[in-house]
């Protein structure tokens, strides 16, 4: 299942389960209202709008990658299609790069404007992403009991830095609002805290066992 809030908080887009082949739907966020339904070739795992609302980017498994000018209410323009079977896609803050992936090794660097790719780089599993408060710099983590943090910088998709943490698999990463601290999450129970200024380890937060999984 997808969702993705459009950046004003009216819109919400939706798709199905992933073996239902659902189309893509947008929705009132206030009244609920259904306001478009647009099928899709193949089945959708990732919805992401464009930071000023006026493109929707789907990617799902066994087809491209979309992205659909996104109007008002009911209308969409014309999809475009990237030659990409990627099943994430992540607008960057500025609006101008569309980041792509799996939850296989590497990612791909698209230039909206022109749906070309830029780059496509040759990372480890990705399973969070996240990208610097001033978009010059996407965060990526995930590999299987990796521990790090790759630092790429954009648009080149050069890696700067590598964070190292705990033997783990990182499934969780943000950044704070003031653009400072990096948090990563992972399945060793603990959230390694970096500094996102100079690229270095702060501290380590435990979490309390789940009594559930003794």
């Amino acid at each position: 299942t997808g969702l993705a809030y459009s950046p004003d908080g009216w819109t919400i887009s939706t798709t199905g389960a992933a073996d239902e082949h659902s189309p893509v739907r947008i929705w009132d966020a206030i009244s609920g209202e259904l306001q478009a339904d647009w099928p899709q070739p193949s089945d959708v795992y990732s919805l992401a709008f464009s930071p000023d609302g006026k493109q929707l980017a789907v990617a799902g498994a066994g087809g491209p990658v979309r992205m659909g000018n996104y109007g008002s209410g009911a209308s969409i323009g014309s999809w475009q299609v990237l030659p990409s079977s990627d099943r994430f896609v992540l607008f960057a803050p500025d609006g101008e790069l569309l980041i792509t992936g799996q939850r296989g090794p590497g990612f791909q660097i698209w230039d909206v404007k022109t749906a070309k790719l830029l780059v496509a780089v040759p990372d480890k599993h990705v399973f969070a992403r996240v990208f610097s408060a001033d978009g010059r710099f996407l965060l990526t983590a995930g590999d299987h009991w990796d521990g790090t943090v790759r630092v790429w910088e954009l648009p080149a998709g050069r890696r700067i830095a590598t964070l190292i943490g705990p033997a783990s698999t990182i499934h969780g990463l943000d950044i704070s609002p003031d653009g400072q601290t990096v948090a990563a999450g992972s399945n060793a129970g603990t959230i390694q805290l970096y500094d996102a200024t100079e690229w270095q380890p702060k501290s380590t937060l435990m979490l309390p066992p789940d009594p559930k999984w003794p």
